[in-house]
């Protein structure tokens, strides 16, 4: 289920990427803690989300960046104050963060160390590259351990794991 309020993350130490300023897309609200997906404008989304709200052409996410600092509501209805709605930019962290897996599916394990984890939503994550409707999911990042039970998950800056780039946006490197 897709977050409803802000929410806290708890994060293990560890390297962090580089951290970008990005505007919400108009039509869409984003809480702090949620997983977010950015655009190819550069505008971030609630990952999962496509339809902004009160109507409006559908976007395509280009891929999952990170968690989300701040909440930030740029819906037609902003119910905050003008700090946090509009166009202004909220931060993006990554790192390595527990993260819930959908709960109608097993529990993760160390048999699944190093595997791709997907975004259901800007709240879940799941192991399943594809939702029940058939939706490709995007690539949050991977299982990197359990902590007393809870899994962890490294959500890397998208540079760190090319394969979850489409091939035109691929990094180039030069020697």
């Amino acid at each position: 289920m897709a977050l409803a309020a802000d929410r806290a993350l708890e994060r293990k130490a560890g390297p962090c990427g580089p951290e970008f300023g990005h505007a919400v897309a108009p039509g869409f609200r984003v809480f702090r803690g949620s997983l977010v997906a950015v655009l190819a404008d550069g505008t971030l989304v609630p990952a999962g989300q496509t339809a902004p709200a009160g109507g409006g052409a559908a976007v395509t996410p280009v891929c999952i960046i990170g968690i989300a600092r701040q909440a930030m509501d740029n819906t037609p209805t902003q119910g905050v104050d003008a700090l946090h709605a509009g166009a202004n930019p909220i931060w993006v962290k990554t790192g390595c963060y527990a993260l819930p897996f959908l709960p109608n599916e097993p529990a993760p394990t160390y048999a699944q160390l190093g595997q791709a984890v997907y975004a259901v939503d800007d709240e879940n994550v799941s192991f399943q590259a594809t939702g029940a409707g058939g939706g490709a999911r995007l690539v949050a990042g991977h299982f990197v351990g359990l902590d007393g039970g809870t899994p962890f998950v490294n959500v890397a800056a998208p540079t760190a794991f090319p394969a979850m780039l489409p091939a035109a946006a691929t990094p180039k490197t030069t020697t």
